[in-house]
């Protein structure tokens, strides 16, 4: 027994590193390569044009959409086509994806602002608005359509293009396909039939945000209305009330917060669902002097920062004064010191100029 602990400790020795090299060996999974699509051909289209895979040229239109370009990739003797419209701004791009979305459509994994078909896909990146008008299943499959529109899209969008999109709406419940970002009466005329466009003012800034939900049975069609000011909301919610019943029916319930609108239609009719999902949306104001918004942060504090931030320009302005001060004098010194018979040297002495004006 003296002699086996010795022998034992001796062979663990010899054998660790080896099983520490095992543990550590990575794991290597080898992924199919991206096919490389060749862009073979790019043609400029008038806006009428693209009714032909299905786009309404009034509504993209109204997303600020003027150029329009079609454009032919190929590889391994496969082809497909892109129509790529250039929108008004990164959240009309992306009103142009959520109106076109379908119910059948589905996520793209692994990507941000990306959906696709049975047959295509749709994506949005900056101002872009990219439509692929044909996917076939026995050529793109799996992980290729993800290449593909990485390599037709670029990177993913950034945090700054990111917090210009639409806000986040509530999951619980929501139907795929459903939610819309509508900027006009044509987009809205045809996503939301049963409201009464004139009661809505897209002259005066109106901006529509709107998702169906299910819950308990239950449908529910939820609209966010948002306008410049909290004073033009105002107006608009009392010509809700008055156009639509609002409140004064149970299948349509509404509030306003701020320059929102909040507004829920169900059926069955269900107050109680209806008030459940407006109170949801939280509207909180802030204080900003760009267009960057300080997320997480309280009303307080931000006025907190603005006051120190007023401080510290005047305090600035206050020290490059005192400075410009000192190197006046700093500099009448050495100048007298250099050129003892210049006009700066010899300011500082009892002297007056004489005018003879006869």
């Amino acid at each position: 027994m003296r002699h086996t602990l010795p022998l034992l400790a001796g062979l663990w020795l010899c054998v660790a590193p080896f099983l520490l090299m095992a543990a550590q060996q990575p794991t290597f999974i080898e992924l199919e390569p991206p096919k490389i699509w060749q862009r073979v051909r790019s043609e400029k289209l008038r806006l009428g044009q693209i009714q032909r895979w299905g786009s309404i040229p009034a509504v993209d239109r109204e997303y600020g959409v003027k150029e329009v370009r079609l454009e032919t990739y190929e590889h391994n003797g496969a082809q497909l086509q892109v129509a790529v419209e250039k929108a008004s701004d990164p959240a009309a791009a992306d009103g142009l994806l959520m109106f076109y979305e379908t119910a059948e459509m589905r996520p793209v994994p692994g990507m941000s602002l990306a959906v696709r078909g049975p047959d295509g896909a749709l994506m949005s990146r900056g101002r872009r608005f990219l439509r692929v008008l044909s996917l076939p299943r026995a050529k793109l499959a799996g992980g290729e359509v993800r290449s593909l529109l990485m390599q037709l899209g670029g990177p993913e969008p950034g945090a700054g293009t990111l917090q210009m999109l639409p806000p986040s709406l509530p999951s619980e419940g929501f139907i795929q396909g459903s939610e819309k970002y509508l900027l006009g009466p044509e987009a809205t005329q045809r996503a939301l039939p049963w409201l009464r466009l004139k009661l809505i003012d897209f002259n005066l800034g109106a901006e529509i945000q709107s998702a169906a939900y299910v819950r308990d049975g239950v449908r529910l069609d939820f609209l966010i209305i948002s306008y410049p000011t909290p004073q033009l909301a105002q107006a608009a919610f009392e010509s809700l009330e008055k156009g639509l019943g609002l409140n004064r029916t149970p299948t349509l319930r509404g509030k306003r917060s701020g320059a929102f609108v909040f507004l829920v239609r169900s059926h069955p009719a269900n107050p109680v669902l209806a008030e459940a999902l407006m109170h949801q949306m939280q509207v909180k104001k802030t204080v900003t002097w760009d267009q960057r918004l300080p997320r997480g942060q309280p009303v307080d504090l931000q006025v907190v920062n603005l006051i120190l931030g007023n401080v510290m320009l005047v305090l600035i302005l206050a020290g490059m004064a005192v400075l410009a001060g000192i190197l006046m004098v700093i500099l009448r010194r050495l100048l007298s010191r250099w050129f003892p018979q210049s006009d700066w040297a010899q300011q500082g002495d009892d002297s007056f100029i004489q005018l003879k004006l006869r």
